[in-house]
């Protein structure tokens, strides 16, 4: 049974976390301790001298003995008193230097922030995913503050072990994100409750580094509803970019869909591959989802946008079984809101359950994991070739119990059949950097750096930026992300528009010529501005190096072949945009956006 690790925080031996737990009870007690130390050392060197056992008197200079006020006169010092006088100035350090922290700690936290602070993470709203994502970019080497309205949250503690600076206070107040420096962010994360909170942020965020200069901010807002979602990716990519700010939603289902798609299918093939030990290629008859919500929402508009080109070439439609109460109402109000779905998919409903169907995978996603766990154990123990995904918010409790400390301690692992089984913790699984940060934009600026090096593999000259995404460095990764940004000025130029893949019939999108090389001036013109801004120069021999380009010309001088680049890269533009599963369509007049639709 495979499982990734919650977000833990870091442990401690059993001692020091007794210490933590009690740390003031144990002051006290030492405090009490320390005294007795005094007042018994004390009542022994008075006796030695001869002097009158005054009890008041001892305990004053008992007390004394915590600020390092120490008098035992001539006579001898008793073992208790030596003890005392140097144990309990320790303790009043101790203490002290503790409230100090407690107290200043706010305005330390601050300070530091002002002074060192600069490309940092700033996470808005501490709630379970706000704690995945500040332990996450914590164990990635980035600085974290993190914003949270509640002071009395209980996961504060946890991101300050982290290593995150906490703010508490509104993440929606521009004197707050002022504090957190957000004007110097790299990332600023948006996860509050609600969505029109996270809005805010964005706005604010937005207005605030209008004039910033230098590397682009992302501003990354969390959309609960994913329809919602994607109709502001939508916006999002039409909105354009500007060289301080990049807005990108993201919601934890539609991530998640993503990430259990592409472990368990292999969407290149003339049929599916299950990724796993015990299976191989199977029919794409094989594919049910138990519990119709969201995330198996998601997972099969994932799994259309990803079978069309294998639909092309073979023909064979997606088959999956939706295993729900109402099943067959879900599935015809999904297909009413996406209909592109017929096409690729057959949607076969059921409204009893799974153990009887012949099912090569299986995702269950149920809101109580033990309900979720014992479907899953049911299936294993009724059919020996099925794969279980379950699906929980988190992969903490019984699955966590189930698989132990170790992978050796599982409960599970003396039997082979619950290998099948995979618990995957949304949360643990979306809530994570890489995760988030292959937005639309990112995926999007991925594909036309994957084109250009596709478009310029012979070329010699341009050898450097011939490497995959990964090796790429940032300034013309930099370079891919405002191409990706800039398409929804292009097509807005041409009266054209975005949908989501799946809420549009199929029809085959071209530009035409006249379109094609107004749209490729336009991407060159704003290619030609940003590149002389940043030094680079004409010349007939490209020199990276030297910041010299044989391309660097105004439209009207540029030669042939560097025109035909251009529009030759705006002609792909309809399949790149349905790569990260949207689709151009005209919106001229009105009767060229009814015809496609």
């Amino acid at each position: 049974m495979k499982f990734t690790a919650p977000v833990r925080a870091r442990k401690r031996s059993p001692a020091v976390q007794l210490f933590r737990d009690y740390e003031w009870l144990i002051i006290v007690l030492l405090f009490f301790f320390f005294l007795a130390l005094g007042c018994i050392g004390y009542a022994k060197n008075y006796a030695a001298q001869g002097k009158p056992l005054y009890a008041p008197s001892i305990l004053y200079q008992s007390l004394q003995l915590f600020f390092s006020n120490f008098n035992a006169g001539n006579g001898p010092i008793p073992i208790e008193l030596e003890l005392g006088r140097f144990l309990a100035p320790l303790l009043f350090l101790y203490t002290a230097g503790k409230a100090l922290a407690v107290i200043l700690h706010k305005q330390f936290s601050l300070i530091f922030l002002r002074l060192f602070y600069k490309e940092h993470v700033i996470i808005c709203g501490l709630g379970t995913k706000g704690l995945y994502l500040t332990a996450d970019f914590c164990r990635n080497g980035y600085r974290v503050v993190v914003i949270e309205l509640d002071k009395e949250n209980d996961m504060i503690d946890q991101c300050r072990e982290h290593g995150a600076i906490v703010l508490t206070g509104n993440a929606a107040d521009s004197e707050m994100l002022y504090k957190a420096k957000a004007t110097k962010a790299r990332y600023v994360v948006a996860t509050c409750g609600h969505d029109g909170v996270n809005a805010e942020i964005a706005v604010n965020i937005r207005q605030m580094i209008q004039k910033r200069r230098g590397k682009t901010l992302t501003c990354y807002v969390h959309i609960s509803d994913v329809q919602l979602c994607n109709i502001l990716k939508e916006r999002e990519l039409m909105g354009g970019k500007d060289d301080s700010f990049l807005l990108e939603f993201f919601n934890i289902y539609n991530s998640g869909a993503r990430i259990l798609a592409n472990t368990f299918f292999n969407f290149n093939q003339g049929c599916l591959d299950i990724r796993s030990n015990n299976a191989g290629k199977s029919s794409p008859s094989g594919i049910a989802i138990a519990g119709f919500d969201s995330l198996g929402e998601c997972l099969i508009l994932y799994a259309v946008k990803s079978w069309r080109k294998v639909f092309n070439l073979y023909g064979e439609k997606l088959r999956f079984t939706v295993v729900d109460e109402n099943a067959q109402a879900k599935i015809n109000d999904f297909i009413l809101r996406y209909p592109l779905t017929e096409e690729y998919c057959e949607i076969q409903s059921c409204e009893a359950d799974c153990e009887q169907g012949d099912f090569n995978i299986i995702f269950i996603q149920k809101s109580d994991e033990s309900a979720g766990l014992k479907t899953a154990l049911s299936l294993l123990n009724k059919n020996r070739k099925t794969q279980v995904a379950l699906c929980t918010m988190n992969t903490g409790g019984v699955p966590e119990l189930l698989r132990g400390e170790h992978s050796s301690d599982s409960l599970l692992s003396d039997n082979d059949k619950y290998q099948r089984l995979h618990a995957f913790g949304l949360l643990d699984m979306t809530c994570r950097v890489e995760a988030l940060l292959s937005g639309t934009h990112e995926t999007l600026a991925i594909a036309m750096h994957n084109l250009y090096v596709e478009q310029n593999k012979n070329d010699a000259k341009k050898k450097g930026t011939l490497v995959h995404w990964v090796q790429l460095d940032e300034s013309h990764k930099e370079q891919s992300r405002r191409e990706a940004g800039f398409i929804g000025e292009l097509l807005k130029e041409v009266s054209c528009e975005l949908i989501l893949l799946a809420e549009l019939k199929e029809e085959q999108f071209q530009f035409t010529p006249e379109e094609a090389e107004k749209m490729a001036e336009l991407e060159h013109d704003r290619w030609y501005k940003h590149r002389v801004n940043e030094g680079w120069k004409y010349g007939e021999v490209r020199d990276d190096a030297r910041k010299i380009n044989n391309m660097l010309l105004p439209w009207a001088d540029l030669p042939y072949e560097g025109k035909k680049y251009n529009i030759d890269m705006v002609n792909k533009l309809p399949e790149l945009i349905e790569e990260v599963g949207f689709r151009i369509y005209r919106v001229k007049g009105g009767s060229q956006a009814q015809a496609d639709y």
